[in-house]
């Protein structure tokens, strides 16, 4: 079945009663990793949802695994969710700034940056450390970093770098937080 994302404005509440499959085609997970998910499974067995940064060289799995834990939780735990990659949001808040705050008809909701700033209950920020270094895209994943922290919404974060490298590239305020995640280190290819 095919789910249109609405174009109207929709609360955290509407996204988390949506059904099943609905709230799994809103994810947005790449088909190339949806496809490798069967198999992998990882959730932590905690009631809360956790706040999750993946770190590992390129090609070890750390999409994987978070997508899959993205599905999880919007399966089994009837959150809402969305996958973004890092360079991909960076994108988006500059498309929002030519069209008063809304993004154009070529993103799936012209709220989708709201949705991933407060609304859904998990996110995936994919690669961040790949986007182009810039004082705007440092500034922009600092405060959407800080902005979920603060609301106590689930992130699931994916990076070649560490903490100290990230520290390094875009200062404490987005490292800080980060402090707070759990921490997976992978080594080596899957």
């Amino acid at each position: 079945m095919n789910y249109s994302t609405p174009l109207e404005w929709k609360s955290e509440a509407w996204w988390r009663n949506r059904p099943r499959d609905e709230r799994l085609h809103h994810m947005h997970i790449p088909k190339r990793i949806y496809e490798n998910m069967d198999g992998w499974h990882h959730c932590p067995h905690k009631k809360e949802l956790p706040n999750m940064f993946i770190q590992g060289p390129s090609g070890c799995g750390k999409s994987l695994i978070a997508a899959s834990t993205l599905k999880h939780l919007v399966s089994e735990h009837s959150a809402s969710g969305r996958w973004i990659e890092a360079d991909d949001y960076i994108e988006m808040i500059k498309d929002s700034f030519s069209n008063d705050g809304e993004l154009p008809e070529m993103y799936s909701s012209p709220h989708v940056v709201k949705y991933i700033k407060g609304v859904f209950d998990v996110v995936v920020i994919d690669g961040l450390g790949e986007e182009r270094l810039t004082e705007f895209a440092s500034h922009e994943l600092g405060s959407i970093i800080r902005k979920r922290y603060d609301k106590q919404k689930t992130t699931i974060i994916t990076s070649r770098l560490s903490i100290q490298d990230i520290k390094n590239r875009y200062g404490s305020r987005l490292a800080n937080p980060l402090a707070d995640f759990d921490h997976e280190v992978m080594r080596g290819k899957r």
